[in-house]
């Protein structure tokens, strides 16, 4: 059959089909040339194949609707020269994206898997496993464990005011404790309502631990929130305006001495501890985000809290 002759190269880059570099752009004669004379060897090439249309559906496909070329070291030169005249083209780069969009998929599902790998305890061995009388002790035995650590931390504490020169241990206490942990305290009130399925996951119901545990929400079913929402709601309040007062006074922004806020946050902090003793006792994880290792993560979240609660403690008392 008869073809009809190819567009000069500089046709092809006038009409935005092609955009070579000044490299390719020395080599594309050749390129084009060697084309035709394969389209021509093989009668199956046309103009309009080798500028195809931009389908409106993104999909990748081959310049050529020919068959797939051999391996590298035996490519045909028609697969190889149309590579090089068009790699640029608007389906190579389609499809590059579709590469990137898998790739990026996959990193996900195998974060993911990473998350749930991490091996979770017998349930029989969880303080929820026991029976009431014994999960009632088990938690007040916790309870008096964050106590003492909270005392530790506050002898710990006095014990490098002591250690300091005059002043110093003051400095570091008025000018970079406030500001810090109330700009921490906003953010996590701010994250109860984000994320808020992660915190409604730690409260611990009504009855826990053999009946312990039975905090009321007055005024739940009126505002049409769950027990668990209730509880979330109101610490996000409370942390985000604590955290408010501790950072503003500690600036000078309220009229306030930051003993006040200090001693609202240890309150709040104290308030708050039984759904982290409900992560522990339970295996309650925060949903989509990391699991805590059992049972190392939880001790680890234990001395935690004690360090905040001495550190609020300390703030409000001198």
């Amino acid at each position: 059959p008869s073809i009809p002759p190819l567009p000069p190269p500089a046709k092809l880059v006038s009409l935005g089909l092609i955009q070579p570099s000044q490299g390719e752009m020395n080599r594309l004669p050749i390129l084009v040339a060697v084309a035709s004379a394969a389209a021509v060897a093989s009668s199956l090439c046309s103009v309009d194949a080798l500028v195809p249309a931009i389908p409106a559906k993104p999909f990748s496909v081959p310049v050529f609707s020919t068959p797939k070329p051999a391996p590298v070291g035996r490519r045909s030169i028609r697969s190889r020269a149309c590579f090089d005249a068009y790699r640029l083209s608007a389906n190579h780069v389609l499809f590059a994206t579709d590469t990137e969009d898998e790739t990026s998929a996959s990193s996900a599902d195998t974060g993911t898997s990473e998350i749930e790998e991490i091996p979770r305890p017998d349930p029989s061995i969880l303080v929820a496993a026991m029976e009431p009388t014994e999960q009632k002790l088990a938690v007040v035995g916790i309870s008096v464990g964050i106590i003492l650590g909270t005392i530790v931390v506050i002898n710990l504490l006095s014990l490098v005011d002591d250690a300091l020169p005059i002043g110093w241990f003051d400095l570091w206490k008025d000018y970079t404790w406030p500001v810090p942990l109330g700009l921490i305290f906003m953010a996590a009130g701010v994250s109860h309502f984000t994320i808020s399925d992660a915190f409604t996951a730690i409260v611990p119901p009504r009855g826990t631990w053999g009946g312990l545990w039975n905090v009321p929400a007055p005024g739940a079913e009126e505002l049409g929130l769950s027990y668990e929402e209730y509880h979330c709601y109101w610490t996000g309040i409370a942390e985000f305006g604590g955290g408010l007062l501790l950072a503003g006074s500690g600036v000078g922004l309220f009229d306030l001495p930051v003993q006040v806020p200090a001693f609202l946050m240890f309150l709040l902090v104290l308030a708050v501890t039984p759904a982290n003793v409900y992560m522990f006792t339970h295996d309650a994880q925060m949903s989509d985000l990391p699991r805590i290792p059992y049972p190392w993560g939880h001790a680890g979240r234990g001395v935690a809290q004690c360090v905040l609660l001495a550190f609020f403690w300390t703030l409000a008392t001198t």
